[in-house]
């Protein structure tokens, strides 16, 4: 009897284990990699054949596709890595995330990516339909045209730029790159970055914080960054400059009151930049 009982416990102990290891590598597989923290009007979220309505909190996997509608945005926090933010009217597939890196897909439209110092050891690309960036902590702005047409614009940081003929052109300064799927790509192709590019980059990098320690982590590093001091530097002051010099006035002593308004500026941004900020709102 007691040698039926030792072999009964025995088959539940062996099944209990192998429950566990495979429940234990269930959940390995299904571990987050990539997370959707904000969505704002028409997002979706394409598997396969099966299209569903984002929410900010869903956990995205690989082989994933993040559609965003007009009018609409998404943001995606990647662990390790950094934020992702989709304009409207993108399509954006994330191909390969894991401990060694991440690969990523963006087929149309804008993304603005916002990323850590990178490990040594680490990946992060971002293919178009007519170039590969491998990137290594910095921030910049991937603008997909056309199949024909991709552009890349670099607020911080370098990335490493590939065509299809399989030329490459290192932006390691602020500035823009176009890449067509015929054209050739060279280092005096980068030109200045454009006022829409910038003006772009002021309307993504406004952040809030959220329940994740690791994103309000990362949010408070990104303050520091050469990218978002870019958001209120001496381009705005000198905007805000033109419009005093340029405002109508009847009275005699306007030169007076336009000097002191823009002295007034300066010594404020000087002391303390964050008396302009950039744009509390963004699509």
């Amino acid at each position: 009897m007691k040698k039926g009982w030792m072999a009964l416990l025995v088959s539940f102990a062996l099944l209990a284990y192998c429950g566990n290891k495979e429940q234990k590598a269930v959940v390995e597989g299904s571990a987050p990699v990539a997370r959707l923290t904000i969505t704002k009007g028409d997002v979706k979220v394409v598997e396969g054949e099966t299209v569903r309505t984002a929410a900010a909190g869903q956990v995205l996997t690989a082989g994933q596709l993040i559609r965003t509608g007009a009018e609409a945005m998404a943001e995606i926090f990647v662990k390790d890595q950094g934020i992702v933010r989709l304009s409207a009217n993108t399509e954006f597939a994330l191909k390969r995330v894991d401990a060694e890196g991440v690969e990523l897909d963006q087929k149309s439209g804008k993304s603005t990516v916002f990323l850590k110092r990178l490990k040594q050891d680490s990946e992060f690309t971002i293919n178009t339909p007519t170039s590969v960036a491998a990137v290594r902590g910095t921030s910049f702005m991937v603008d997909v045209k056309s199949k024909t047409e991709s552009t890349f614009a670099l607020y911080d940081g370098a990335i490493e730029v590939k065509n299809g003929k399989g030329q490459s052109v290192v932006l390691d300064g602020r500035g823009e790159l176009s890449v067509t799927d015929k054209g050739d790509i060279s280092k005096e192709a980068i030109r200045p970055l454009s006022k829409e590019s910038l003006e772009h980059l002021k309307k993504m990098a406004v952040f809030q914080k959220t329940q994740i320690e690791e994103y309000n982590s990362f949010i408070d590093d990104l303050k520091e960054t050469d990218a978002i001091k870019m958001t209120r530097e001496e381009g705005d002051v000198n905007e805000q400059v033109a419009n005093i010099k340029d405002r109508p006035s009847s009275q005699d002593n306007t030169g007076k009151a336009s000097t002191t308004d823009e002295n007034m500026i300066r010594r404020n941004t000087e002391k303390d930049p964050l008396k302009i900020q950039p744009q509390k709102t963004f699509k």
